[in-house]
C-alpha cells in the first residue's frame, strides 16, 4: 500500500506539472474538424471484424487441417502461425487503405494529420509529444491498475490473470526468431489499427455531434471494452479500467496535436515498455 501511495503521489505531481505548463490544452477550431460519415465508420469496423472474426478463423482452420495431414496431426509452429497473423493484419490495413482511397482520400489524410488545425505541428513533433505523454500518463495508469487489482483480490479473491496480448507474446518466447513477428504486431501493427479505428474514425465521428471531451470519453470506453475477453475472467474489470484511463490520454493527445501520429506514438511507447516488463521481469 505504501508503494501505491508513493506512485500515486508521483502521478499527482507529474499531472500537476503538466497542467501548470498548459499541457492539457487543445486549441482546435471546430470548423477544421474532419467529418467522417457513420457509413464509413461502420465499414472500417466491419472490415476489421469480418476479417478477424470470420475470415481469419476459417483460414486458420484450413491451415491446421492442411498441416495436420502433412505432419501426422501436429500443430503448425508458432512462427508459422505468427506469420499468418501478420498476413491477416496486413490485409486489414490494405482494405483500410483501399476504402479510404476510394471514398475520400483528402478526408482520411486530414484524419491522419490535420494540417488545417490551428495547433498543427510537424509530424516529428507529434511523435515526440506522443512519447512524452507516456511519462505523464503511465504513473496514473499504473496506480489505477494496482488499485483495481487490490479491490479485485479483496472482494473476489482474484490474484493472477493475463491479458490476451500478454499470453500471445509469451507463447513466442521460445526463441528470438519466433518473437520477431509477434513483437512487430504488438508494437506497431496493433497500435496503428486500433488508433485509426478508435481515434481516427470513432472519436472523429463522435466529436462532430457531442463535442471533444465527451467524444474522448465515449471512444475511450469503446476502446477499453473492445479488449474484453471471456478468458480473462474477472481480470477484465481491472484491464478495462486501466485501458480506459490510458485511452483518455490517447484521445486527448490525438485532439491536442490533431494527428494520429501522436496517439500512435503514445500507444507504441506504452506497448514497448509493457513488453520490456514482460520479457525481462515476467514475475
Amino acid at each position: 500500500m505504501a508503494f501505491i501511495f508513493l506512485v500515486g503521489l508521483f502521478a499527482f505531481f507529474v499531472l500537476w506539472i503538466a497542467k501548470s505548463k498548459d499541457f492539457f490544452v487543445f486549441p482546435v477550431d471546430k470548423h477544421t474538424y474532419p467529418s467522417i460519415s457513420f457509413k464509413s465508420v461502420l465499414i472500417f469496423f466491419g472490415i476489421y471484424l469480418c476479417i478477424t472474426l470470420l475470415l481469419a478463423p476459417l483460414f486458420l482452420h484450413a491451415v491446421y487441417a492442411l498441416y495436420g495431414k502433412t505432419h501426422s496431426g501436429g500443430a503448425p509452429p508458432v512462427g508459422t502461425m505468427s506469420g499468418i497473423q501478420l498476413i491477416i493484419l496486413g490485409c486489414i490495413l490494405l482494405f483500410f487503405f483501399l476504402y479510404a482511397r476510394f471514398e475520400n482520400p483528402a478526408l482520411f489524410k486530414r484524419i491522419w494529420k490535420n494540417e488545417n488545425a490551428p495547433n498543427a505541428q510537424p509530424i516529428r513533433f507529434d511523435i515526440g509529444i506522443g512519447v512524452l505523454t507516456w511519462f505523464i500518463a503511465f504513473p496514473l495508469v499504473a496506480v489505477v491498475g494496482e488499485i483495481s487489482d487490490i479491490l479485485l483480490n479483496r472482494f473476489f479473491g482474484l490474484q493472477n490473470y493475463e491479458q490476451v496480448a500478454v499470453r500471445y507474446l509469451k507463447t513466442s518466447l521460445s526463441s528470438f526468431e519466433t518473437m520477431i513477428i509477434p513483437l512487430f504486431i504488438i508494437l506497431f501493427i496493433a497500435p496503428t489499427i486500433e488508433e485509426f479505428l478508435f481515434r481516427g474514425c470513432l472519436q472523429t465521428f463522435f466529436k462532430k455531434y457531442i463535442g471533444i471531451k465527451t467524444a474522448i470519453v465515449l471512444s475511450s470506453l469503446c476502446f477499453s471494452l473492445f479488449h474484453f475477453a471471456p478468458s480473462q475472467g474477472l481480470g477484465n474489470i481491472s484491464l478495462v479500467i486501466s485501458l480506459f484511463t490510458f485511452a483518455l490520454f490517447l484521445g486527448f493527445i490525438y485532439e491536442r496535436q490533431a494527428s494520429l501520429f501522436a496517439s500512435i506514438a503514445l500507444h507504441i511507447t506504452f506497448n514497448t515498455f509493457s513488453t520490456i516488463r514482460i520479457l525481462f521481469f515476467p514475475d
